[in-house]
């Protein structure tokens, strides 16, 4: 068997034993071999690379190279640098992915990956755009692998590779690297968050006495909530297809410290792909976790199948406001099948405009 193809397998093997996920993925994501490149490279669906060049690795730094490129696909780095620096972006996206690889305990031996502690920074807890926001203007440091090659991919690539990372995590729940995939947007601004769907809470609610009333915020009218008084109604949908996972566990977090930042507050929580999960009363960090274990996603996106579902989950009372946390890549739905329903859409790009309802972006 040549060199290559049996250290392809012995590698794998490695992964598969210590970290059965990623050997999940890794199975699952081509692989083909380019004289094109002096090292390694992905186009964002792929992985390529130089037969040369990866036979004369140790087995760490073979796996660490493979593990580099996968995690740039499953993160979808090619795709999101458009009008930055490319360069400084490439750097960024690297800081990212090899601070994901230290943390999780992977060495290099000799090669020489750029760190985050390099910059003073952490980029395991950070997103690529905010490690490019934080270099200086001027970063020449070397990447370990080809760039050049980045693009965008078609929508049936997409979908391939979000229902991949979709049963990836539905098999391996419990792997460690799971957490740092979703925590490379753990860093944004809970604040933020917070304070947006805080305003749109309240200034939808209306229909409670404030015959008592809070005196704590002087921005806004809140009831000094009676044992009986419970601000309710309200229906969060997040979506889990596989480009939310890198920031759906932050989501999360921000979603649970606006439960408790309220006394009496119960919000709906659903996940949504093309199927809408039952909701679930969210109160404390219990009925979180209980919510992410079932969670459910088929790999696509669809809006409709939140509205169309309201007359199933809220038979008694329709929610007073649906609250939608998605990146928006999906044919969205004509304002009539809202059913009149206060729609908050939060996207976390700035390319995708829904058609009704109000937006906000993170």
């Amino acid at each position: 068997m040549p060199k290559l193809e049996q250290m392809l397998i012995q590698s794998r093997m490695s992964i598969i034993c210590e970290h059965p996920f990623l050997g999940y993925l890794l199975q699952s994501i081509p692989l083909e071999e380019s004289l094109d490149i002096p090292t390694a490279a992905t186009d964002g669906y792929k992985i390529m690379v130089n037969r040369s060049f990866m036979e004369n690795l140790s087995e760490k730094e073979f796996i660490f190279i493979l593990l580099h490129e996968l995690l740039h696909i499953i993160l979808s780095h090619p795709a999101r640098g458009y009008h930055k620096d490319s360069n400084r972006f490439n750097i960024a996206c690297d800081i990212v992915v090899n601070d994901i690889l230290r943390y999780n305990g992977f060495g290099h031996d000799k090669l020489t990956p750029i760190y985050g502690l390099q910059f003073h920074m952490n980029g395991y807890s950070n997103t690529a755009e905010i490690v490019y926001d934080k270099l200086p203007q001027e970063t020449t440091k070397q990447v370990l692998d080809v760039h050049t090659l980045w693009r965008r991919l078609t929508k049936s690539e997409d979908d391939r590779l979000k229902e991949i990372l979709s049963k990836g995590i539905q098999s391996y729940p419990g792997s460690a690297i799971i957490k740092s995939i979703q925590g490379e947007g753990s860093k944004t601004s809970s604040y933020n968050w917070r304070k947006i769907l805080q305003k749109f809470i309240t200034k939808n609610i209306h229909d409670y006495s404030y015959q008592r009333c809070d005196k704590r915020f002087n921005d806004v009218l809140l009831p000094d909530y009676a044992a009986d008084e419970v601000l309710k109604n309200i229906w969060i949908v997040l979506d889990v297809s596989g480009s939310m996972y890198h920031i759906l566990d932050d989501v999360i977090s921000q979603v649970f410290q606006v439960v408790k930042q309220h006394r009496g507050l119960e919000v709906d929580l659903s996940f949504f792909s093309t199927i809408v999960t039952q909701p679930l009363k969210v109160k404390s960090i219990a009925d979180c976790q209980d919510a992410i274990r079932r969670m459910k996603t088929t790999g696509g996106t669809r809006f409709d199948i939140i509205f169309d579902a309201v007359p199933t989950y809220f038979k008694r009372l329709k929610p007073y406001a649906i609250i939608i946390m998605t990146d928006g890549y999906a044919d969205f739905p004509k304002i009539n099948l809202s059913r009149g329903i206060p729609t908050l859409w939060v996207i976390t790009n700035d390319k995708v405009t829904p058609p009704f309802g109000e937006i906000t972006r993170i």
